[in-house]
């Protein structure tokens, strides 16, 4: 079902858009940079468990090739340029590199944060290079793989199962979403059904 929205709040999400677009185009950063920039913060802002953006995960969410988001990446990292990521290694048995947010990114996310809600507002301090180090290994630590979506439905299905019913999980999901999604085991894989078309994407965002 498709909710229709009043005058007031067609509106407001105007006005929320065309200010979210001013801060993009104010840092002179392009709209695909900003949404690489915004899953970094996406998976970082869980500081007990972060997951510092990889080039191949930003890909897969972007649509693009390796290649090419390796070279934005790199660019987003450059000291003399942009500056909003800084790169990490990866925890033993991980990935060969990760970027997380740098000041000036997570400055640049508060300030989008802001003009979506249309005041200033604070946010959870992301994961940096200089707490990276005590990052737990990744050994034991939950990875989920997105078997397919339904978007209309907020339904994704993963698997393995006992890692989507795993208590690492269900605190993240506790802490992070607006509820906990219903959860269902099929031969498929886990089966989970969010309340919000947003909280399934940053699910997914986080764990697949």
């Amino acid at each position: 079902m498709i909710d229709t929205l009043t005058k007031r709040e067609t509106a407001h999400g105007l006005a929320s858009l065309f200010a979210v677009l001013t801060v993009i185009q104010h840092n002179d950063i392009t709209a695909t940079s900003a949404q690489a920039v915004i899953l970094a913060a996406a998976g970082t802002v869980d500081t007990d468990n972060p997951r510092p953006a990889s080039p191949s995960d930003v890909a897969k969410s972007l649509g693009m090739s390796l290649s090419a988001v390796t070279r934005l990446m790199a660019k987003l990292a450059d000291p003399d340029g942009a500056a909003l990521f800084e790169p990490v290694p990866a925890p033993i048995g991980g990935r060969s590199e990760g970027y997380v947010l740098t000041k000036k990114g997570r400055d640049f996310i508060a300030a989008l944060l802001s003009a979506l809600n249309g005041r200033p507002v604070d946010w959870p301090q992301t994961h940096s290079v200089t707490t990276f180090s005590q990052t737990k290994d990744s050994d034991g630590v939950v990875k989920l793989r997105r078997v397919r979506e339904d978007p209309e439905a907020n339904t994704v299905v993963v698997t393995p199962a006992e890692a989507a019913l795993s208590d690492e999980v269900g605190e993240w999901a506790n802490e992070f979403l607006s509820e906990k999604p219903i959860i269902n085991v099929t031969k498929e894989g886990a089966v989970l059904k969010f309340s919000t078309a947003s909280d399934a994407m940053y699910f997914v965002l986080r764990w697949c």
